[in-house]
């Protein structure tokens, strides 16, 4: 009862057995949708970590707490931490190989190598 009045009153810290659950049912559908069992256990520690200590909103449930940290997690996962170029990278290279002063008869191409799993 002292746990739904603090929800309530938007005082509610998460705990560990507050995000054991939905955490167990996230690990559950990222193995069954082909996610590594050691990523998806990755994922849900972080989503863990991200949550234990934090403060629940009057009006927010945990399912929700935990699916917008999990969002936030693998948005972060999916991201790349520095921004990619390509056209810039090929042109710095072309100028590089170019310059009257680095003229070598064995110019190398930029290569961009696509891999992808079915």
């Amino acid at each position: 009862l002292q746990g739904l009045f603090q929800q309530m009153t938007g005082q509610k810290v998460l705990t560990k057995q507050d995000l054991e659950a939905p955490l167990k049912e996230i690990n559950n559908l990222l193995t069954s949708k082909n996610v590594a069992s050691d990523i998806a256990s990755q994922i849900c520690q972080k989503v863990q970590e991200s949550l234990v200590g934090k403060k629940l909103n009057s009006m927010y449930r945990v399912k929700t707490a935990v699916r917008q940290a999990l969002e936030q997690v693998i948005n972060e996962l999916l991201l790349p931490s520095t921004q990619l170029d390509l056209l810039r990278q090929v042109v710095s290279k072309r100028d590089q190989s170019s310059s009257f002063f680095s003229r070598s008869k064995t110019q190398r191409p930029y290569v961009v190598v696509v891999v992808g799993i079915n």
